[in-house]
Protein backbone atom coordinates (compact mmCIF):
# COMPACT_ATOMS: atom_id res chain seq x y z
CA UNK A 1 0.00 0.00 0.00
CA UNK A 2 2.64 2.15 0.66
CA UNK A 3 4.23 1.98 -3.25
CA UNK A 4 0.76 2.29 -4.41
CA UNK A 5 -0.12 5.50 -2.57
CA UNK A 6 2.92 7.27 -4.73
CA UNK A 7 1.14 5.82 -8.14
CA UNK A 8 -2.25 6.88 -7.77
CA UNK A 9 -2.68 6.30 -11.48
CA UNK A 10 -1.85 2.93 -11.21
CA UNK A 11 -4.77 -0.08 -10.25
CA UNK A 12 -4.10 -3.07 -8.75
CA UNK A 13 -6.52 -5.82 -8.47
CA UNK A 14 -6.13 -8.74 -5.98
CA UNK A 15 -8.11 -12.27 -7.01
CA UNK A 16 -8.47 -14.48 -4.01
CA UNK A 17 -10.21 -17.98 -4.72
CA UNK A 18 -10.88 -20.91 -2.49
CA UNK A 19 -12.51 -18.75 -0.05
CA UNK A 20 -15.99 -19.61 1.44
CA UNK A 21 -17.24 -15.21 1.66
CA UNK A 22 -17.72 -13.23 -1.45
CA UNK A 23 -16.23 -10.21 -0.93
CA UNK A 24 -15.15 -6.85 -2.16
CA UNK A 25 -12.63 -4.50 -0.13
CA UNK A 26 -11.11 -1.52 -1.09
CA UNK A 27 -7.98 -0.28 1.07
CA UNK A 28 -7.36 2.23 -1.16
CA UNK A 29 -9.02 4.27 -4.37
CA UNK A 30 -6.04 2.54 -6.38
CA UNK A 31 -6.50 -1.03 -4.65
CA UNK A 32 -9.38 -3.95 -5.05
CA UNK A 33 -9.10 -7.07 -3.54
CA UNK A 34 -12.23 -9.67 -4.99
CA UNK A 35 -12.71 -12.87 -3.33
CA UNK A 36 -15.23 -15.75 -4.47
CA UNK A 37 -17.43 -17.59 -2.66
CA UNK A 38 -17.07 -21.71 -2.78
CA UNK A 39 -18.56 -24.95 -1.63
CA UNK A 40 -16.40 -27.88 -1.86
CA UNK A 41 -17.00 -29.34 -5.01
CA UNK A 42 -19.03 -26.27 -6.13
CA UNK A 43 -16.63 -23.80 -7.35
CA UNK A 44 -18.43 -20.45 -8.69
CA UNK A 45 -16.94 -17.98 -11.36
CA UNK A 46 -16.76 -14.24 -9.50
CA UNK A 47 -16.44 -12.27 -12.83
CA UNK A 48 -15.04 -12.10 -16.35
CA UNK A 49 -11.80 -10.38 -16.89
CA UNK A 50 -11.86 -8.53 -20.46
CA UNK A 51 -8.35 -7.19 -21.65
Amino acid sequence: MNILRKFPEKEVIILCGHTHGEGMYKPADNITVITSPAEYGEPQVAGVIEI
